[in-house]
């Protein structure tokens, strides 16, 4: 990664905001997510908190209430 570069600090600067992008979408898809599951959530941590492990049968809405395709970020 301490190579020299092929292209520009114009070029660099581009690629910095595009990951940036990328970053923050898949940052605030994740609380997004997080906030619609949140009842699943704390569900599973109280089972959690009187049982040491769950199996996706002792708790369903983990495994089958899915989230979507998986997107493609443009």
């Amino acid at each position: 990664m301490g190579g020299a570069k092929d292209y520009s600090d114009v070029i660099a600067r581009e690629i910095d905001l595009a990951i940036c992008k990328l970053i923050d979408e898949a940052y605030d898809r994740a609380k997004e997510v997080l906030n619609q599951r949140r009842k699943d959530l704390d569900d599973g941590a109280r089972m959690l908190l009187k049982k040491e492990a769950i199996t996706p049968t002792d708790f369903p809405p983990l495994v089958q209430q899915p989230l979507g395709q998986a997107r493609v970020l443009s």
